[in-house]
């Protein structure tokens, strides 16, 4: 009997995602936008996009993400 053995390529996780259904449209804050004009590489504008995508997906007492409750 012999082993088979493949390579495995590893990605870093990642909360930024181009697909709409998972987020749609995401307003940036002002300091979000001051981030995003002096940022001077892609790694740095996705790291300022991730964070505002991760602000959307907060939870409160009354919200998770875009979707709130008028129960308490």
């Amino acid at each position: 009997m012999t082993a088979e053995t493949f390579t495995a390529v590893v990605r870093p996780a990642s909360t930024w995602s181009t697909e709409r259904k998972k987020g749609g449209d995401i307003i940036l804050s002002t300091t979000e936008k001051a981030s995003l004009s002096t940022c001077t590489t892609a790694r740095a504008a996705l790291a300022v996009l991730g964070v505002a995508s991760k602000r959307t997906q907060a939870v409160t007492t009354n919200s998770i993400g875009k979707a709130t409750s008028v129960l308490n």
